[in-house]
């Protein structure tokens, strides 16, 4: 009898092996079809199967798909690779590294399967290789440039250093390059860098340039070497030049921000429009009373597109000065005109707005004109990109308000860390004149009130699936933080 049973369970696995090996064989014949779901289903199943044998066939997929849904395949393939493992799957990885695809999701694939593939033989030959191609700058260096400093910043320093003081680089490799040693963050690179933004044979790379100095050492501005360069930026502003290196130059000194800059700057405001843009845009990021009362004088402007324009840039310039003459625009002036303040004032985080904020909420519901619904939820978002808590007793008394919008407000509490937003939510839930979603359930969540427990608890019963989630989550989080303390 026992006997009879082993047989048994040999052709049993026989029979799955079999199987397999048919399945196999089936997806291997789908992974080469022209029909994309086909394509894609067979490659998830192939990853399920964990079978080695398939390996090669994706990776030949990898390198040879020319249709167009090849970008978002790969991708699927990486995974795959990984899901299979084995020593042949991560061999297949190192070779794609090469093609610049998906570099990101293979570099995670590799390190999950083996935290250490960086010291294999294979690996280390293929950064050798790309070492070659940076320095000898052959039909490969693009590529290079662009992977190693993924996964091998500490290698990619001396041949990107190399480089940069040689100027060995084409117009397409430039930005890649400075993207490069922005991972790299060598201090070794800094004084290059610096002699590669004042080179006037590549002003149109001086703000990837700056951008890569910002990550390196955010104070490279206010360096000897920098400053002492300025005078002959100067100089040069002064020889006849064409608009579109007028606004090159203009550039220059918004990104160095050196107050020696500032006659130039308020010269070229008399140019025409599109230089007296950039030299507006480029005043606005300067503390200093002459390039403000430049920019003020601007915000007049008839010219309503160089208006908007330099709007847009007061928000990203840091200057908390500006914040009163913004409030004063969205106010005052035009809805396109208020628009663009409101969004400034968002930026620069202008608390003194607030009140503004209110008013212009308050008018615009009781208007109820589809223009102002769209000032009032520009500044609703404001309000969050603010986050002052003393906003929140108005957004309760409108949350009680059946006018308001009251799932984006309470989108908008949900922003806050505030018991008195629970306190005034609870009972509105509990007569249900709120219906529940999942951002009065975060709301609950952060509340110490046993109300909140209950009315999540109701929710596992009530709600759609993607509400009972989000309800499952908040009742274990506030459970999980009870048994913590």
């Amino acid at each position: 009898m026992k006997k009879i049973l082993n047989i048994l369970i040999v052709l049993f696995l026989c029979t799955l092996l079999d199987s397999k090996d048919k399945n196999l064989e089936e997806l291997l014949l789908d992974l080469q079809s022209s029909h994309y779901p086909t394509r894609i289903s067979a490659i998830y199943n192939l990853g399920i199967l964990k079978d080695h044998r398939a390996i090669k066939p994706l990776e030949y997929l990898f390198f040879t798909n020319k249709n167009s849904t090849a970008y978002s395949e790969r991708y699927d393939i990486v995974d795959a690779l990984r899901s299979i493992g084995y020593t042949d799957a991560i061999e297949s990885l190192i070779r794609m590294l090469k093609t610049n695809y998906c570099t990101d999701a293979i570099i995670a694939a590799l390190n999950s399967l083996d935290p250490d593939w960086k010291m294999r033989q294979d690996a280390q030959k293929l950064f050798d290789n790309f070492i070659i191609s940076i320095t000898e700058h052959d039909e490969h260096a693009l590529n290079a440039i662009k992977i190693l400093p993924l996964i091998s910043p500490e290698k990619a320093l001396k041949p990107f250093l190399k480089t940069l003081t040689e100027r060995g680089l084409n117009d397409n490799e430039i930005r890649p390059f400075l993207d490069g040693l922005g991972i790299i963050k060598s201090k070794e690179t800094l004084i290059p860098l610096i002699e590669f933004f004042f080179d006037p044979n590549y002003t149109s790379f001086r703000f990837g340039t700056a951008t890569t100095l910002d990550k390196i050492n955010p104070d490279w501005r206010d360096m000897k070497l920098v400053k002492d360069k300025i005078p002959e930026l100067l100089e040069e502003s002064e020889n006849p030049m064409s608009d579109s290196n007028k606004s090159r130059m203009i550039y220059s000194f918004e990104i160095l921000r050196d107050n020696r800059a500032i006659p130039y700057l308020l010269r070229m405001i008399k140019e025409n429009d599109l230089v007296k843009s950039d030299a507006l845009n480029a005043l606005a990021f300067f503390n200093d009373k002459d390039a403000k009362d430049a920019v003020l004088e601007a915000l007049n402007d008839k010219e309503i597109s160089l208006r908007n324009q330099l709007l847009g840039t007061i928000g990203i310039s840091g200057l908390e000065y500006y914040c009163r003459p913004l409030i004063d625009i969205i106010r005052n002036k035009d809805d396109e005109a208020r628009w663009a303040a409101i969004e400034s004032i968002g930026k620069l985080k202008c608390s003194s707005a607030l009140p503004a904020l209110i008013e212009i909420i308050e008018t615009a519901v009781n208007k109820n004109s589809i223009e102002d619904s769209y000032i009032k939820d520009e500044a609703l978002l404001t309000i969050i990109s603010i986050s002052d808590c003393a906003i929140v007793p108005t957004l309760l008394k409108w949350l009680k308000q059946k006018k308001y919008y009251q799932d984006y407000l309470i989108y908008t509490l949900a922003q806050f860390n505030d018991k008195r937003i629970a306190e005034s939510l609870i009972p509105l839930l509990e007569d249900a004149t709120i219906s529940l979603n999942a951002n009065a359930i975060e709301i609950l969540r952060k509340s110490d009130d046993p109300r909140a427990l209950k009315l999540l608890q109701k929710a596992l019963i009530d709600t759609d699936w993607e509400t009972r989630a989000h309800a499952e989550w908040a009742i274990w989080n506030i459970q999980h933080h009870k048994t913590s303390e």
